[in-house]
């Protein structure tokens, strides 16, 4: 089973969840979820101990790295206005009614009185106040409020959670290729079998194989000579030696396993069947 596939069959359902989520914060936790159940489903299929202690330290590093990973998509820029219409200050308000008040006073010399010097510095001064005021008004209306947004790139971030999960699944690879050639030549310079037990296993499953009766009870002969040489002594059912087996009821006194015996020590209880009384 491969990290890949596992998230793969989580991406729908993450991702759905985590576009959904109302802060970038939030939107992690989803993300944190599928990588939990990834190790989970991988562990219960991992081949060695190995795999799982390395498949869990990788994920529990990738998630660890989730706030530092790159998603940040195309800036948006949106721009709002505070206020309602325009609101002009004292000043500006003062500035325009004066501007007003001269052009009109200087309409009103130039019909009634004979000043030209006056009415020509009336609409002069008039409309200085006019614009002066206009400008101040315009500057003081409804302010601008800009805000930069920059979304989440979720394919972005898709692609960045993929291609760690194929890293992890080569390195897991790799290492249990190292383990596998590990073990082989353990198995070269460390037999599990020593000559001799490879032989008694030879020679008992010949015989099994043979279907022989005869042979095989003369292979399974071997098994006393190979424990001799051991050190270890086979003792057969008697008086003496009767605390060494377990016993059950039987017509005659016989011995159905030998009791196993080293230096003094018993290894392994027989078994014997005794007549009832």
């Amino acid at each position: 089973m491969k990290l890949t596939e596992l998230l793969e069959e989580e991406k729908d359902a993450m991702l759905r969840a985590a576009m959904a989520a109302p802060t970038k914060e939030a939107a992690l936790e989803p993300v944190e979820r599928a990588l939990e159940r990834m190790l989970f489903a991988f562990n219960d299929a991992a081949p060695t101990q190995t795999a799982r202690e390395s498949a869990a330290a990788m994920v529990g590093a990738l998630r660890a790295a989730l706030p530092l990973m790159d998603s940040a998509g195309e800036p948006k820029l949106y721009e709002t206005r505070r206020g309602k219409g325009v609101r002009l200050a004292p000043l500006p308000l003062a500035l325009l009614v004066l501007g007003c008040g001269l052009c009109v006073a200087a309409g009103g010399l130039m019909l009634y009185h004979d000043l030209p010097a006056l009415t020509a510095l009336l609409p002069v001064a008039g409309g200085l106040l006019l614009a002066v005021g206009g400008v101040l008004a315009r500057s003081g209306g409804a302010a601008a409020e800009r805000r930069i947004e920059v979304p989440t790139d979720w394919d972005k971030v898709w692609r960045a959670l993929h291609t760690a999960a194929l890293v992890m699944d080569q390195t897991l690879d790799d290492a249990a290729a190292a383990e596998r050639w590990a073990q082989r030549r353990r198995a070269e310079t460390d037999p599990a079998l020593t000559a001799a037990e490879t032989e008694l296993a030879c020679e008992l499953l010949e015989g099994l194989y043979g279907g022989d009766g005869e042979y095989a009870l003369e292979k399974l002969a071997a098994v006393r000579r190979f424990l001799k040489d051991k050190g270890v002594e086979t003792v057969d059912f008697d008086e003496e030696h009767a605390q060494m087996f377990d016993r059950m009821p039987g017509a005659e006194r016989a011995t159905l396993r030998p009791a196993l015996v080293q230096s003094g020590t018993l290894l392994r209880r027989g078994l014997a069947t005794v007549p009832e009384r």
